[in-house]
């Protein structure tokens, strides 16, 4: 007798895992559908969907004094690039070098956008400021997304995450990550 309750037991608590996992699988997919549906839109231009455009996505980004910036106005019809980092990303952090290299390499033939993800709590204004300073980075073109308006209009979910638009404003590149500097290299000079 005994042993038919514990088998009935573990035939119970198997059901009641194997339900829990189909709610939490079906919670997951509902609550990713529409973020996995904006980042699949510009996930890259080896996709045969067709391209999309800046203007599409366009948001408003602010500077440092508080003036707001839409992005196809800092593209202003040249190669851009759009990097989305925070203080609190180690990956965002440990790609800042590379990207003032290569700001210094293209700056006069590509413009850039490297965007704070400012949220108010977890990140600040004062926050990134102050970490621009002090690791040298003040010549980046910094600009704060305090809305979080551009982190919805691209679906950026986790950072960095890096966009790459050409000089019609299509956009090539759009990808999470810390980045590969030869790769992005290489795009950009397919784009000069």
């Amino acid at each position: 007798m005994e042993r038919n309750t514990s088998r009935r037991t573990l035939l119970v608590a198997g059901i009641a895992l194997v339900a829990l996992l189909a709610i939490a699988s079906f919670a997951y997919t509902r609550l990713t559908a529409g973020r996995q549906a904006g980042a699949a839109a510009v996930s890259s231009s080896t996709s045969s969907a067709p391209t999309e455009t800046l203007a599409e996505r366009d948001a408003t980004v602010y500077t440092a004094s508080g003036e707001p910036m839409q992005l196809t106005a800092l593209a202003a019809g040249k190669p851009f690039v759009l990097n989305f980092w925070a203080t609190w990303c180690p990956y965002c952090i440990d790609e800042m070098p590379d990207y003032l290299q290569i700001y210094h390499d293209y700056s006069d033939r590509v413009n850039f956008a490297f965007v704070d993800v400012t949220d108010g709590k977890r990140e600040t204004q004062p926050k990134a400021e102050a970490w621009l300073r002090d690791n040298g980075m003040t010549e980046l073109p910094a600009y704060f997304d305090t809305s979080l308006d551009a982190v919805r209009a691209f679906g950026a979910a986790s950072y960095p995450y890096t966009v790459v638009v050409d000089a019609d404003g299509a956009i090539q590149f759009a990808r999470p990550g810390r980045i590969d500097v030869s790769l992005i290299r290489g795009l950009l000079n397919t784009l000069v």
